[in-house]
């Protein structure tokens, strides 16, 4: 057998070896970090802007490695505009989290798919929201940290759900539906 062959025949085998530990051991060459929030209505994924936006990130995933998010609902739905979670159960008790952290805004902006820290003037802790909309008004307000990448139906789903639209805090918005975050993870 000529050198020249040999060299392809070994070459090829490498390649297919090479496919197999990929194929077998799901080796990403993606760094991309995706967050998989898997809901009582279907799954969302978000890409989290490590570069951009990486305390607001830290702090998310501070939480999403705690499980912490698992068994909480999305507590503020409005259409059009935003669904809001991280923070409360589904018999309306809150949920403790961390001490708030201070996050100052970012650059990026609140249009649709948009992941948020929500806060308020203490700083922001567990909540988050998703615009289900261009929400520009509101940036320079919030640190944006990611966006939907899969399940973008889903958000606006939840955002369309009945809610108590004229209650008082922390029913205003909450919806009548329960909508559970069954667990959150990286993907």
């Amino acid at each position: 057998m000529k050198k020249s062959n040999r060299t392809t025949i070994l070459l090829v085998i490498a390649a297919v070896l090479l496919a197999v530990v990929v194929m077998s051991k799901r080796i990403s060459f993606d760094n991309r970090d995706i967050a998989v929030i898997e809901t009582s209505i279907g799954v969302i994924e978000i890409e989290l802007f490590s570069e951009q936006a990486p305390e607001a990130v830290a702090n998310f995933l501070q939480y999403v490695n705690e499980g912490y998010y698992g068994g909480t609902v999305f507590h503020r739905v409005i259409p059009g505009f935003i669904i809001q979670a991280g923070g409360f159960y589904g018999n309306m008790s809150w949920k403790e989290g961390h001490e708030p952290v201070n996050i100052e805004p970012n650059n990026l902006t609140n249009v649709a798919g948009s992941v948020a820290a929500a806060g308020n003037n203490a700083g922001v802790s567990s909540h988050f929201f998703i615009n289900v909309n261009d929400n520009r008004r509101i940036d320079g307000d919030v640190p944006v940290f990611g966006k939907v990448i899969a399940g973008m139906d889903v958000a606006v789903a939840i955002s369309n759900v009945e809610n108590y639209k004229r209650a008082q805090p922390p029913l205003n918005n909450w919806p009548v539906e329960e909508i559970l975050i069954k667990k959150a993870y990286l993907k």
